[in-house]
């Protein structure tokens, strides 16, 4: 899905598209939530040591992570649904714009996650894991900090 594209204005354009396109889908998927009595955001990393306390963290380096493995936030994040697609406005400037320069063939840092028993929590990178995943990308650089649940 990723594709050059040669005229600024042109690229723009398909960034608003594509950008609408996840939100709608986000805000659709939002309501059902709503509906079903289901969580609408993404899992908090304090969900996920609620069975145990965090007693040991090491750095684990850089690598390729699978997006499927992705699977909450270490902080708040309120302008992503539970599949990382933006909810409303508050998201809406930054995301098109690392859409553009990710279209644009321009590298992005590494987003900087915390791995708890197999599982990716977000320290840093909400925008850019909604993005690549939008573009259908199966996996994203990142800096891993490795917890340890007793």
């Amino acid at each position: 899905m990723l594709q050059e594209y040669s005229q600024p204005t042109s690229l723009r354009s398909e960034v608003v598209k594509l950008y609408w396109s996840v939100s709608w889908r986000g805000q659709v998927c939002r309501f059902f939530c709503r509906l079903f009595g289901r969580p609408v955001n993404l899992e908090p990393l304090a969900c996920a040591t609620l069975s145990g306390d965090l007693h040991e963290q090491h750095y684990a380096g850089v690598r390729a992570v699978a997006m499927d493995a992705i699977c909450g936030t270490a902080e708040q994040a309120p302008a992503f649904d539970g599949e990382f697609r933006p909810i409303g406005e508050l998201p809406k400037q930054r995301w098109l714009n690392i859409a553009e320069a990710r279209l644009s063939g321009e590298a992005m840092p590494a987003v900087q996650l915390i791995e708890v028993q197999g599982c990716y929590y977000v320290r840093d990178g909400h925008h850019r894991i909604s993005v690549a995943r939008a573009l259908g990308e199966a996996f994203i650089d990142a800096e891993i900090t490795r917890y340890q649940v007793r």
